[in-house]
């Protein structure tokens, strides 16, 4: 028979009864027409496996299904009638031990994804490192589900290099550009450890992405105006986000940090101050926290619509901008050992009805919660020593601010706009008389209250 034929069904059932019984080989020329019909459309012959599941074991001997190809199987193939096959799928699928016949491969050129490595070096521009793996510079076909090979040839695949399919890449071909921002779904192997500064940023056809589950920072602007960005599982081993790691995703709405997290990089700055900015401007209404994360940078969660927070208790401090502009934030818990809130850290929180500041908060910042539209009551716990110059600018609904002995600095500024309570026309302050707490109300008798406690 002629391999530009391929093999009926029947030939197929065939070959595949003979090859199980160890009458085939893997070198025979029914098996050089499956190997040439499944490499000439993959997608066609998945078709062609649903109606001869017993194929499956020789295809997964020669590693002749793509990754990307797998869903295929899985909806062709019966689970009921052929449970077995599925199982083989699935370890294959998850890296275990192959399944069936230890002939030796006939396809070993074919890499994990399908392809062969002519046609991988024709695809991926790359470049050694200095220990032999190798660094993605750019991608050059035109998919839009795209597989990264875990090697190309016999160099693995370890680094994915800066601006790689990023359509915002210095000196990219005008062509270029449209075709990288219509990926919609990226799947990096297990054997990455790096990523390059903006990867990923700019392309606005990206919904999906997994990442390695040994990949332990994610760099400055790596996934930065992905808008169609929906959910992302970030690795289990992730121990840093970098400068506006994920602002501008627009579309993602949950952020789960793993709890190896410590720290926000303050890696670039903005307004003459450390940032981070890492999830500036993005729509997740809910960002969970691990207890081990200590610090935040400056500015990370700036015009997110987050609307609960839980803070993780090892937190040290609120650093300046952590949640400037959250319109929607509404719940806030403090934990007992942030050491102050920074300048404008809940600055226009619009949402924000109440809180409790707790004792081992040493100072609130100035305009640390101006401009906080709804919020109404606040207490602040004995050990608070500071409430800064404009704290409270514009609060214009606050009734009532409960304020210890233990505060000795209440204290506006030069400028009418640094009053610590300007504009807050409603307010009683609750306080021990003869504290300082009592001193700030009778100098601004006009229109601020003041309730002995």
């Amino acid at each position: 028979m002629k391999k530009q034929k391929g093999l009926t069904i029947e030939e197929l059932k065939l070959f595949a009864a003979n090859y199980a019984a160890g009458q085939e080989s893997a070198r025979s020329e029914s098996a050089a027409a499956v190997i040439a019909e499944i490499k000439a459309d993959p997608k066609k012959f998945a078709e062609k496996a649903g109606q001869v599941p017993q194929i499956v074991p020789f295809l997964i001997d020669q590693r002749l299904i793509p990754k990307n190809q797998m869903m295929e199987y899985y909806m062709k193939i019966s689970w009921l009638e052929h449970r077995d096959v599925i199982l083989q799928l699935k370890d294959y699928e998850s890296g275990k031990k192959r399944a069936g016949s230890t002939q030796p491969a006939a396809a070993a050129e074919v890499e994990d994804t399908g392809k062969t490595e002519v046609q991988l070096k024709a695809e991926w521009k790359t470049e050694k490192r200095e220990d032999g793996a190798l660094r993605l510079l750019s991608y050059k076909g035109t998919d839009e589900v795209v597989e990264i090979p875990e090697k190309i040839g016999k160099a693995p695949v370890r680094e994915i290099g800066p601006f790689a399919f990023s359509p915002a890449m210095p000196r990219l071909e005008s062509d270029r550009k449209p075709v990288l921002e219509r990926i919609r779904q990226i799947t990096l192997p297990e054997g990455i450890d790096t990523l390059g500064e903006s990867c990923f940023a700019g392309c606005l056809g990206l919904r999906q992405v997994s990442l390695p589950n040994g990949l332990g920072a994610i760099p400055k602007r790596a996934f930065a105006d992905c808008r169609a960005l929906e959910s992302i599982e970030l690795p289990g081993h992730l121990h840093s986000l970098g400068f506006e790691a994920f602002c501008g995703c627009e579309t993602l709405r949950e952020i789960s940090l793993p709890d190896t997290l410590t720290d926000f990089p303050l890696e670039s700055e903005l307004y003459g101050r450390p940032a981070s900015r890492a999830f500036v401007g993005c729509k997740a209404k809910r960002i969970l926290l691990p207890e081990s994360v200590r610090t935040l940078g400056a500015y990370c969660f700036q015009y997110s619509e987050i609307s609960t927070l839980l803070l993780p208790d090892g937190l040290e401090e609120l650093p300046k901008g952590a949640f400037y502009c959250c319109p929607r934030l509404k719940s806030l818990r403090l934990p007992a050992v942030a050491g102050a809130i920074g300048d404008i850290a809940f600055y226009e929180c619009g949402a924000l009805e109440s809180i409790r500041i707790p004792g081992a908060v040493k100072r609130i910042g100035g305009a640390a919660f101006s401009d906080c539209k709804k919020l109404r009551e606040v207490i602040l716990e004995d050990g608070v020593e500071e409430i800064a110059p404009g704290a409270f600018l514009r609060c214009t609904k606050l009734e009532k601010i409960v304020i210890p002995p233990s505060v000795r600095i209440l204290a506006d500024g030069i400028q009418r706009w640094d009053k610590v309570f300007g504009q807050c026309r409603n307010l009683t302050i609750h306080g021990v008389p003869g504290s300082q707490a009592e001193e700030y109300a009778r100098a601004h008798s006009l229109w601020i209250k003041f309730q002995p406690i």
